[in-house]
Protein backbone atom coordinates (compact mmCIF):
# COMPACT_ATOMS: atom_id res chain seq x y z
CA UNK A 1 0.00 0.00 0.00
CA UNK A 2 1.03 3.62 -0.27
CA UNK A 3 0.36 7.03 1.32
CA UNK A 4 -2.21 7.95 -1.36
CA UNK A 5 -4.33 4.84 -0.70
CA UNK A 6 -4.04 5.56 3.03
CA UNK A 7 -5.41 9.09 2.53
CA UNK A 8 -2.15 10.72 3.62
CA UNK A 9 -1.64 12.68 0.40
CA UNK A 10 -2.85 15.85 2.14
CA UNK A 11 0.46 15.85 4.06
CA UNK A 12 2.77 16.18 1.06
CA UNK A 13 2.89 18.08 -2.24
CA UNK A 14 3.38 16.13 -5.44
CA UNK A 15 4.67 19.19 -7.33
CA UNK A 16 7.71 19.77 -5.10
CA UNK A 17 11.05 19.98 -6.87
CA UNK A 18 12.80 17.92 -4.17
CA UNK A 19 13.80 14.40 -5.12
CA UNK A 20 12.90 11.53 -2.80
CA UNK A 21 12.74 7.75 -2.84
CA UNK A 22 9.59 6.49 -4.55
CA UNK A 23 8.71 9.82 -6.15
CA UNK A 24 8.12 8.39 -9.64
CA UNK A 25 5.90 5.63 -8.29
CA UNK A 26 3.83 8.08 -6.22
CA UNK A 27 3.47 10.43 -9.20
CA UNK A 28 2.07 7.55 -11.29
CA UNK A 29 -0.35 6.55 -8.53
CA UNK A 30 -1.44 10.17 -7.99
CA UNK A 31 -2.08 10.65 -11.72
CA UNK A 32 -4.63 7.82 -11.67
CA UNK A 33 -7.27 7.09 -9.07
CA UNK A 34 -5.99 4.72 -6.36
CA UNK A 35 -7.21 1.12 -6.65
CA UNK A 36 -7.63 0.76 -2.88
CA UNK A 37 -8.61 3.07 -0.02
CA UNK A 38 -8.00 2.81 3.70
CA UNK A 39 -11.38 2.47 5.43
CA UNK A 40 -12.68 2.18 8.97
CA UNK A 41 -14.70 -0.97 9.65
CA UNK A 42 -17.40 -1.78 12.21
CA UNK A 43 -18.39 -5.42 12.79
CA UNK A 44 -21.03 -6.48 15.30
CA UNK A 45 -20.84 -9.72 17.27
CA UNK A 46 -18.30 -11.50 19.41
CA UNK A 47 -14.81 -10.06 19.75
CA UNK A 48 -12.53 -11.29 16.98
CA UNK A 49 -10.11 -13.79 18.48
CA UNK A 50 -6.80 -12.76 16.91
CA UNK A 51 -6.73 -9.03 16.12
CA UNK A 52 -3.19 -9.23 14.73
CA UNK A 53 -4.13 -11.37 11.74
CA UNK A 54 -4.91 -9.93 8.31
CA UNK A 55 -8.36 -11.02 7.15
CA UNK A 56 -9.85 -11.04 3.64
CA UNK A 57 -12.67 -8.53 3.16
CA UNK A 58 -15.11 -8.01 0.29
CA UNK A 59 -18.03 -5.75 -0.50
CA UNK A 60 -21.21 -7.63 0.45
CA UNK A 61 -22.48 -7.39 -3.14
CA UNK A 62 -19.26 -8.99 -4.43
CA UNK A 63 -18.13 -5.93 -6.43
CA UNK A 64 -14.80 -5.30 -4.70
CA UNK A 65 -12.33 -6.88 -2.35
CA UNK A 66 -9.60 -5.97 0.09
CA UNK A 67 -8.28 -6.94 3.51
CA UNK A 68 -8.65 -5.97 7.15
CA UNK A 69 -5.23 -4.97 8.47
CA UNK A 70 -6.19 -4.55 12.13
CA UNK A 71 -9.32 -5.08 14.18
CA UNK A 72 -10.17 -5.21 17.86
CA UNK A 73 -13.18 -5.14 20.15
CA UNK A 74 -14.23 -1.73 21.51
CA UNK A 75 -15.86 -2.02 24.95
CA UNK A 76 -17.15 1.56 24.62
CA UNK A 77 -18.84 0.99 21.24
CA UNK A 78 -19.64 -2.67 22.04
CA UNK A 79 -18.48 -3.86 18.61
CA UNK A 80 -15.34 -4.74 16.67
CA UNK A 81 -13.62 -1.74 15.06
CA UNK A 82 -10.81 -1.91 12.57
CA UNK A 83 -8.93 -0.61 9.57
CA UNK A 84 -8.51 -2.16 6.19
CA UNK A 85 -8.00 -1.55 2.50
CA UNK A 86 -11.00 -1.92 0.21
CA UNK A 87 -11.43 -1.42 -3.54
CA UNK A 88 -11.82 2.36 -4.02
CA UNK A 89 -15.17 2.04 -5.81
CA UNK A 90 -16.59 0.20 -2.76
CA UNK A 91 -15.11 2.39 -0.02
CA UNK A 92 -18.11 4.63 0.65
CA UNK A 93 -19.25 5.17 4.24
CA UNK A 94 -22.08 2.78 5.10
CA UNK A 95 -21.10 0.19 2.47
CA UNK A 96 -21.73 -3.35 3.71
CA UNK A 97 -18.77 -5.72 3.61
CA UNK A 98 -17.96 -9.25 4.72
CA UNK A 99 -14.84 -10.32 6.60
CA UNK A 100 -13.57 -13.91 6.47
CA UNK A 101 -12.29 -14.85 9.92
CA UNK A 102 -11.06 -18.43 10.35
CA UNK A 103 -14.08 -20.63 9.61
CA UNK A 104 -16.77 -17.94 9.54
CA UNK A 105 -17.86 -14.86 7.61
CA UNK A 106 -18.68 -11.73 9.59
CA UNK A 107 -20.95 -8.92 8.38
CA UNK A 108 -19.56 -5.42 8.77
CA UNK A 109 -19.75 -1.99 7.20
CA UNK A 110 -17.51 0.94 6.30
CA UNK A 111 -17.71 3.57 9.03
CA UNK A 112 -17.00 7.28 9.28
CA UNK A 113 -14.08 8.81 11.20
CA UNK A 114 -15.77 8.07 14.53
CA UNK A 115 -16.78 4.48 13.74
CA UNK A 116 -20.43 5.47 14.24
CA UNK A 117 -22.05 5.27 10.79
CA UNK A 118 -24.80 2.70 10.30
CA UNK A 119 -24.78 0.38 7.26
CA UNK A 120 -26.54 1.46 4.05
CA UNK A 121 -30.11 0.28 3.65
Amino acid sequence: NNPIEAGLDRFFKMGKSADYLGREALEKIAAAEPDMKLVRIVAQGEPIANPRETYPMAAADGQGDGCVTSITYSPRLKCNVGLGYLAAECASVGREVTISVADRVISAHVADNNWTTQPEE
